[in-house]
This record gives C-alpha cells, structure tokens and sequence, in this order.
C-alpha cells in the first residue's frame, strides 16, 4: 500500500510538472505568434507611419524626438502611433476570430 501510495503521489507531481512544462511551451508559442503578426503588419504600413512607429518602439524615442528627427510635429507622431496601434488591434481581432472559427470548425469535424 505504501509502494501504491508513493507511486500515486509520484504520478500526480509528474502530471503537475508536464502541465506546468506544457503551459510555458503554449505562452512561449504564444508570444511568438503574436510577435510574428506584429511583424507582418508592421511591414504592410506605409513607409512614414512604419518609421515613425519603429522608431517609437523599438528606438525607444519620444514623440518630441521622432519629430525632431523626422522634421514633422510631435501632434503628427502621435497620430501615426495611434493609427498604427488601431490598425495592429482591428488586424488582430479579426485574425482571432478567424483562428476561433477555424478551431470551431476542426472540433466539429471530429
């Protein structure tokens, strides 16, 4: 009874851990996922809002920076900003409920 009980609590440590493991996998292909999409729509912008948008996040700059480096008013940085950020989270509902629909579908079909 012992064995059977040490075996039980062994099983049941083991089952947390693969969850646990299987989690950070699905978060980590998550990220990715997303990271990727960004990407991709980021590069479908028009090249001055795509610049000011790169330059915003991934240089760090203030909007009084951009404009500066830019030569355009910071009024105008902000706008691009904004519209790319709308843009990325209409673009990204819809590829959600496209990927919803799709799991909907599979499950259905087994």
């Amino acid at each position: 009874m012992r064995t059977s009980s040490n075996r039980d609590k062994y099983l049941i440590s083991l089952a947390s851990y693969l969850t646990e493991v299987s989690d950070s996998l699905n978060e980590q292909l998550d990220a990715k996922e997303l990271s990727a999409f960004i990407d991709r729509e980021i590069e479908k912008l028009p090249a001055k809002m795509k610049e000011v948008f790169i330059l915003s996040r991934q240089g760090n700059l203030s909007y009084k920076e951009i404009a500066t480096q830019l030569n355009i008013s910071d009024k105008t940085v902000k706008k691009q900003i904004n519209n790319v950020l709308k843009h990325l989270r209409v673009n990204l509902d819809e590829e959600s409920t496209g990927m919803i629909a799709v799991t909907v579908i599979a499950l259905f079909q087994k």
